[in-house]
């Protein structure tokens, strides 16, 4: 009688394919392959050195994963070695100054250099165009009653929204105009005036308005502000406290221009 312990030719070939299934997985797949990407950049519209478009550091980031950051250098460009060979959805690239500012990026429309595919065992090359970042404004909100006090669960503020517009052209112009519904917020703190289309460019805007609106639409106050363009990439922080119908602003990030 064969022994029990021996195995029929289709047992074994079944007991291999669930070794190279399980046991030893990684001599079953092929190695992870790996690439090299350099990536050469310039400056969108101008021409201009490194230090004259106020980049110190250029850093590259794949799909949020794979950072290398390396000094500007517009003949060099900046290479990535050792990535993992696959499609990329998101290729950043941006050129940040000595103050860690990220004054250009390769992300302003029309965007056409976001996406790229790194080949194994292969060195490629890519361009792209950089482009000033846009300012982004952030605002915050303080509502209390004319005591001073924050309302009661139970009690409906008298503010409704703040309309905030930015412009340019010594404030004659609208860049980007939005409405925070008061009573839509989530946060009171740090909202950033929404600008998908990077129209808020760093360079431009000269002024802010904020127009306030009681419940029955009314217009409690219009703050106005005029300031020296901040630069690219720069925060622009305005506070809004309203205490009953009375509202008062302040705004920080920028040189104000007093008359």
């Amino acid at each position: 009688m064969p022994s029990r312990f021996l195995c029929s030719p289709a047992r074994w070939a079944r007991v291999g394919a669930l070794v190279c299934a399980g046991l030893v997985l990684p001599s079953c797949q092929e190695d992870e392959q790996f690439g090299t990407l350099t990536i050469r950049y310039g400056f969108a519209g101008i021409s201009r050195s490194c230090v004259q478009a106020d980049i110190a550091t250029i850093r590259a980031t794949l799909d949020g994963e794979h950072e290398h950051d390396d000094i500007c250098d517009l003949n060099a460009g900046i290479t990535l070695t050792s990535i993992p060979a696959r499609a990329y959805a998101m290729m950043t690239v941006e050129g940040v100054n000595a103050e860690g500012i990220t004054v250009m990026d390769n992300l302003g429309p029309p965007v056409t250099d976001e996406s790229v595919e790194v080949l194994g065992d292969t060195t490629q090359t890519v361009d792209v165009q950089l482009s000033p970042t846009p300012a982004q404004i952030r605002f915050s909100f303080s509502v209390l009653g004319a005591d001073g006090l924050p309302y009661a669960p139970q009690e409906v503020p008298v503010i409704r929204s703040f309309y905030a517009r930015a412009l340019e052209n010594d404030g004659t112009l609208s860049l980007r105009d939005y409405e925070f519904v008061y009573a839509q917020l989530a946060s009171v703190r740090n909202l950033v005036l929404p600008d998908p289309m990077r129209q808020i460019a760093g360079d431009d805007v000269d002024a802010l308005t904020v127009e306030v609106y009681a419940q029955d639409n009314r217009v409690l106050s219009k703050l106005e502000f005029q300031f020296v363009p901040p630069g690219p990439g720069r925060f622009i922080d305005v506070y809004v406290e309203c205490r009953g119908e009375i509202c008062t602003g302040s705004v920080a990030g920028v040189e104000l221009i007093t008359s």
